[in-house]
């Protein structure tokens, strides 16, 4: 796997062309979930795609030594690549991996941790251990912050926010959570919230769920 950060950065000028579309391999995992391929030279990253996926990839941004890119087709699709089982997964920047197979998730973690002791930290000679999967990739948050809102229309919206963004997804559930969780948006509807977003903070602890609003601030006074 491409270690995009095992190298040191060149100072260069990006020669891709903005909305322009190129094809590419992708090789590598950046610490955001994102894809790493390389285009004439140049790191593109790549929202959503996984690390053996050929793709013709829309650029978006150019930086002086970096481009982002946009996923117009999977020429052949990678073997760690699954179907999301997430109906909201391609527009919510809640989770990064519902995409890959549970083993390539906890491989890429695991290179994480080799990076930042070993790239990082300058342990070079320590062992890294082999992770310890857990027995489900579901269910296994026991926090979230949730910004709340409301839609064009007046409708109460609640979930993640989209990748890079303050636009709120509206979803009812999340895998990653508790089932019991998601339950707290009937609470927000007596609230009567304005345009702002507010952010409800949830815990889980011993199979209580507990819920109470971390900000609330109504615009409307």
């Amino acid at each position: 796997m491409d270690n995009i950060f095992s190298k040191k950065l060149r100072v260069f000028f990006v020669n891709l062309k903005k909305n322009e579309t190129y094809k590419t391999v992708i090789t590598g995992m950046t610490t955001e979930g994102s894809g790493v391929g390389r285009i004439d030279g140049t790191a593109v990253f790549i929202t959503n795609t996984a690390v053996g996926d050929v793709i013709e990839t829309k650029i978006i941004k150019t930086s002086k030594n970096y481009a982002i890119g946009r996923v117009e087709n999977i020429l052949e699709p990678s073997p760690d690549r699954i179907e999301p089982d997430c109906k909201y997964f391609k527009q919510c920047g809640g989770c990064t991996y519902r995409h890959i197979s549970y083993d390539a998730e906890c491989k890429i973690k695991k290179q994480r941790v080799e990076d930042a002791v070993k790239r990082i930290g300058g342990f070079e000679s320590l062992k890294i251990n082999e992770l310890v999967a857990g027995s489900s990739r579901n269910s296994y948050r026991n926090k979230a912050q949730l910004p709340v809102g409301k839609d064009n229309n007046g409708n109460l919206v609640m979930g993640f926010y989209a990748y890079h963004s303050h636009r709120i997804v509206d979803s009812t559930n999340c895998n990653l959570q508790p089932p019991v969780f998601s339950g707290n948006r009937r609470y927000c509807s007596p609230l009567g919230c304005g345009k702002q977003h507010r952010t409800i903070q949830r815990s889980y602890t011993q199979g209580i769920a507990s819920s109470f609003i971390h900000s609330l601030r109504r615009i409307h006074r």
